[in-house]
């Protein structure tokens, strides 16, 4: 999940200085391609933090269903080690 902050927050930073150095003072002497260029990272780096939020998604499902498989088999066990007990 950490992983997914810290790509999310590194993608915000450099588009951030992107943006800012297209729209200065200076934004006439930008030729349109640069501003293409930058739509084309843009959506680029929106692909990839999409992709990892599916994957922090699918990480969280996967746990969510591991422990509740080790719960069963705790579960078991003790249903097991109680039908073993010499109090029977």
């Amino acid at each position: 999940m950490l992983d997914l902050f810290g790509a999310l927050n590194s993608i915000m930073v450099t588009a951030s200085n992107r943006a800012l150095r297209l729209s200065g003072a200076d934004r006439a002497a930008h030729a349109p391609a640069e501003f293409e260029q930058e739509a084309f990272n843009l959506n680029a780096e929106l692909a990839t933090v999409v992709q990892l939020a599916a994957e922090a998604a699918r990480t969280r499902k996967l746990e969510t269903s591991l422990d509740e498989v080790k719960k069963v088999l705790q579960d078991q066990q003790r249903k097991r080690l109680d039908n073993q007990s010499p109090d029977r």
